[in-house]
């Protein structure tokens, strides 16, 4: 027998309705003597998935884009995942230096990210405020919302943490009320 000849594609196509679908396609000609002498293949609706990838494309992108500094951390309150603006904000050039430390590293006061850990472990909610810590050292004043993130089965697997510098807004407020 000569060797097959096989594909797999993947492509978008409108229905006549006008809806996007996204179909998957795959084939396996036999060839003997060079014709084809057998064909196989298969056709699947794909699109559930496609739509789901795209919608996480999509996430992905909001969490890169926000100005917010956004952490993803475990149970344990190791850090995950970071976006742009965290590393901007914290003061690291990229995220090798971050991942992996724990919630307190950032934090100028441990009993504060204790709280932080403790009330997320309770009511699976966090907002307040807090002194953060530079990796230089240099402190700034946040303000953060924490919320638990489930699996597909609604098990805790971690936090998100959503967090501002309002470092110059509470200095702006002490100085109106001190005038």
């Amino acid at each position: 027998a000569d060797e097959g000849i096989s594909y797999d594609l993947e492509f978008p196509f409108t229905t006549v309705k006008g809806n996007r679908k996204w179909i998957r396609t795959t084939a396996r000609a036999e060839k003997e003597n060079n014709k084809v002498v057998d064909v196989i293949g298969n056709i699947m609706d794909i699109t559930e998935r496609k739509q789901s990838e795209e919608a996480i494309t999509l996430k992905n992108k909001v969490f890169d884009a926000s100005q917010a500094a956004q952490s993803i951390f475990n149970l344990e309150g190791f850090l995950n995942e970071v976006n742009k603006s965290f590393l901007d904000i914290w003061g690291f050039s990229n995220q090798e230096e971050v991942i992996g430390k724990s919630i307190p590293e950032f934090l100028q006061h441990e009993y504060e990210a204790e709280a932080i850990l403790e009330a997320l472990q309770k009511t699976g909610s966090w907002t307040g405020e807090y002194t953060a810590k530079r990796g230089d050292g240099s402190t700034f004043i946040a303000q953060g919302h924490a919320t638990e993130i489930q699996d597909i089965d609604g098990e805790i697997i971690g936090y998100q943490l959503s967090t501002t510098d309002i470092s110059e807004r509470k200095l702006a407020v002490e100085k109106l009320q001190e005038s």
